[in-house]
Formats: structure tokens, sequence, C-alpha cells
């Protein structure tokens, strides 16, 4: 069964959890993203699963989140949806987040290529789009 909260875990251009901000737990969860990358109801579905507020924020390139994260430390995003170099900058930064899989149970789902990367083997930082 494929519900939008493993729709969240398991999916990700790149997918990478902001390091800013990550000691206390926001009250509305931030995801940058494309437009059009996300089913229109994924939002809204979440919130009334899980009860977390989410808010979408739509970027129409690379370079433009990556401008925001950099000037702001990472601070006001969660998650962002970027490509594989992005990332890998993201993380040699100090702005991403180390994944927990744990808590992340649909990662176990990813085909043995996407889960060594070349910019992240093992996606201890970013997990692809599945």
């Amino acid at each position: 069964m494929t519900t939008t909260r493993s729709t969240f875990a398991a999916t990700g251009m790149v997918a990478v959890l902001i390091l800013a901000g990550s000691e206390t737990l926001a009250q509305t969860l931030t995801i940058s993203n494309w437009d059009g990358y996300m089913a229109p109801d994924a939002i809204d579905s979440f919130t009334a699963e899980t009860g977390i507020a989410a808010e979408l924020v739509l970027q129409a390139t690379n370079e433009e989140i990556m401008g925001k994260l950099i000037a702001s430390g990472g601070a006001g995003y969660d998650v962002v949806f970027v490509s594989s170099p992005f990332a890998e900058i993201l993380h040699n930064l100090g702005l991403a987040e180390t994944l927990d899989h744990t808590r992340i149970p649909n990662i176990a789902n990813l085909y043995p290529e996407a889960t060594q990367l070349a910019h992240d083997p093992g996606n201890t930082f970013s997990v692809p789009y599945a």
C-alpha cells in the first residue's frame, strides 16, 4: 500500500533533509520542490495522515534554491529536492542532515543501484526519486 508518508520517504530528485533547525521539531514541515513534481493533493494528504502541517515552496532551478539555502545557512527549509551534484554540495557545506534509515521504511524498496549513488553511497544524506 502506498501512502503519502511513504511517498515522501521514498522519493527525491534527490531529497535532502536540511540541517538548520534539526534540533527542534518544526511546527510546519517546509518542502522545496519543482512545480509539477508532486501530486496536487500530496501536502494535504500528508497533513491529514500525520497531523503534521506541511508547506510546499516551489523552486524554478537548482541554483535558486541553492542560493537561498547557502545565504540562510539552511534555515527555512526541512526537505529540498535538488539534482545530485547539488545534494553533494549541500552535504559538503554541512547543510544536509544524516538520514535515519530506521525512520524511512520504504528505503528498503529502492533498487540496489539507487543505494549506491556516486555522490552518496548508502544514501546517508539523500534519497533518489523512485
